[in-house]
């Protein structure tokens, strides 16, 4: 689905991505927009539930947990005349370095990210922009 496809919107919406921080919280206020990609590669409607929250994994998460849990990509469409509110969480010292936590690892699943500080990781996605750019961040990979 397209802006152009929404009746009266024309500037809407964000496009696919997926969030640098450990998850995102989205409250569930009977107005769709939320859009999943798929395993298969197709976009799926997420159809709100009420008094809910979504919960989308983000890539910090993803480097924490050594891909256990995937981040989700994502867009969004707004419907223009609503307002919506998603709380992006951290949780960690912005200078304090993390590595995969011990227990997502084993003998036959070694670390797959190298150690990084949060402010650190914030720079490098900042910089990288766009979501087809993630390939530059494979030199953090071990």
């Amino acid at each position: 689905m397209a802006p152009e496809d929404i009746p009266g919107c024309t500037d809407v919406g964000i496009g696919s991505h997926t969030d640098l921080q450990c998850f995102t919280l989205l409250w569930q206020d009977m107005v769709s927009g939320l859009q999943i990609l798929s395993a298969e590669n197709e976009w799926i409607k997420a159809v709100p539930i009420k008094d809910t929250l979504v919960v989308n994994i983000g890539d910090f998460l993803m480097r924490l947990s050594n891909d256990r849990f995937k981040s989700t990509v994502h867009r969004v469409y707004n419907h223009c005349t609503v307002d919506r509110i998603s709380m992006p969480f951290f949780g960690f010292n912005f200078n304090e370095t993390c590595s995969v936590v011990p227990t997502c690892t084993g003998e036959n699943n070694p670390p797959k990210y190298e150690p990084i500080s949060c402010g650190e990781w914030c720079n490098l996605r900042f910089k990288q922009g766009d979501l087809r750019e993630k390939e530059k961040l494979a030199h953090l990979v071990v």
